[in-house]
């Protein structure tokens, strides 16, 4: 079976010329996370995060409104948070 070409432009194999599509840079990795339902303790960690993309999407982090709803989601069990699973054996008494 043939590799497609986006496949193979974006990431050569080994010893392969890259091609004029291929972007160099950091690559991605994929790592095993956990996903539960947020808690009060994770409110910090949601605002922090929104500080940190205000530049494109605008003030949210010390905005009354983007407070009340993620505190809202946090009530109704709508909110999730995902963390790395080597970071959960530390959390884990024992």
């Amino acid at each position: 079976m043939a590799r497609s070409s986006a496949a193979t432009a974006r990431h050569p194999a080994p010893g392969d010329r890259p091609g004029p599509h291929y972007l160099p840079g950091p690559r991605c990795e994929t790592v095993r996370v956990i996903v539960r339902l947020a808690g009060e303790q994770d409110r910090p960690g949601f605002l922090d995060l929104a500080g940190q993309v205000e530049q494109w999407f605008g003030p949210m982090a010390d905005d009354p409104g983007f407070r009340a709803t993620v505190d809202r989601h946090i009530r109704r069990a709508t909110a999730l948070v995902a963390i790395p699973r080597l970071q959960l054996a530390f959390m884990l008494p024992g």
